[in-house]
Parts: C-alpha cells; sequence; structure tokens
C-alpha cells in the first residue's frame, strides 16, 4: 500500500482523533487502515469476501475502484463507505453495520460481468450501479445524502432508517448521469448542490 493507506485512485480519511491514523479504499471494497507511527496496516473491508476477477453481478455488495469513504463531521469515530448501500463503523471499521437499501438502479444489464468468455476484466473500474459520493450535513447530524454513479440522490434525515429518493427529473438530469460530488448546503439543513 506505500507511503499511505489505500490504491491509485482511492479516497483517503484521516481519522479526526488522530491524523497519524489514514483509512485509504481500493478496488472491490478493499480498505486499509493505516498507522504511520507504528508503519501498520490493518485490513478492515466491509465484507470479507475477496471478489477478484469476479463481476459485479456475483457481489454481495458493488464497491466501485474508487469508492468514497469519509468521517461524519459530527462524530469523529463515524466512518462512512459506499457500495450500492450505505455502511457505517463506529469503531475504526472493526465491524461495518449496512444503513440502507440498495441506492442504485440496480439495472441488470449494468452490472453485467466484463470481458470475453475466456479473459473477463473485473478490477473494480467497471463496476456500475455503486454509490460515487456521500456527504453528511454539517448543520444537522443524521441527514446524509448519497449519489450514485447511474443517476439517483438519496437523503435520509435520521441516519439511515429512512431513505427518500431527491433525484431530479430527467429534462434537468439524464437518466444514468454520474452523480460524483455532493455538497450539502451550510445554510440550509435539507438542501443540497
Amino acid at each position: 500500500m506505500g507511503a499511505n493507506s489505500g490504491g491509485e485512485s482511492a479516497h483517503l480519511a484521516p481519522d479526526p482523533l488522530n491524523n497519524d491514523i489514514v483509512f485509504g479504499g481500493t478496488y472491490k471494497g478493499y480498505m486499509m487502515m493505516k498507522n504511520h507511527i507504528t508503519d501498520q496496516n490493518r485490513s478492515v473491508n466491509v465484507w470479507p469476501d475477496n471478489p477478484a476477477g469476479s463481476g459485479a453481478e456475483v457481489m454481495k455488495y458493488r464497491f466501485n475502484w474508487n469508492f468514497p469513504i469519509l468521517f461524519s463531521p459530527h462524530n469523529p469515530k463515524k466512518l462512512y463507505a459506499g457500495s450500492n448501500f450505505l455502511h457505517v463503523s463506529t469503531n475504526s471499521g472493526q465491524s461495518w453495520e449496512t444503513v440502507s437499501g440498495d441506492l442504485t438502479r440496480n439495472l441488470p444489464e449494468t452490472i453485467l460481468s466484463s470481458g470475453g468468455p475466456i479473459t473477463q476484466d473485473n478490477t473494480g473500474a467497471e463496476h456500475y450501479a455503486n454509490i460515487f459520493a456521500i456527504a453528511e450535513s454539517e448543520l444537522e447530524e443524521g441527514v446524509i445524502w448519497t449519489g450514485s454513479d447511474d443517476g439517483l440522490i438519496h437523503v435520509t434525515k435520521d441516519n439511515g432508517k429512512t431513505w427518500e429518493n431527491v433525484t431530479p427529473p430527467s429534462n434537468m438530469s439524464p437518466k444514468l448521469n454520474m452523480i460524483n460530488c455532493i455538497d450539502p448546503s451550510p445554510l440550509r439543513k435539507v438542501k443540497c448542490m
């Protein structure tokens, strides 16, 4: 994993309570925690299965090559990770809770294995129907937004107990538009850009 945690295209999440500890994602849901003082790495995957070479259609959770991970702005122990579901850990990735249903379109034609009958190319970069953006409102804990790479935006106002699809109509946002960034309003609790 090199000087830091995570892979070449990964999201990084420094521990808010100890900046010497960094969480980093890499392809297909692999996540590492690196302690820069002890130089130790620890696997903190949401799901322990190694899906190397598998297509997204057989995976319990669909993680992209660069799945989002971040800490809550309200609780420095709450770490979020996105597959096609939203996952939360409050113990540095030792265990994970899934706090949503599938927040993607889950179209069968977008999750088929890549490649031909002899060789397949399933690294995670080509996986579709994933959460591609996560953001929690800085004004109110538990107001969490997700955006998928197949065009859906969801929000929960109760820490994931219930979710609302707030995707704009197709004349404002094309059906399979990649939502790769969500910016919650700093002034209004349940608004984002």
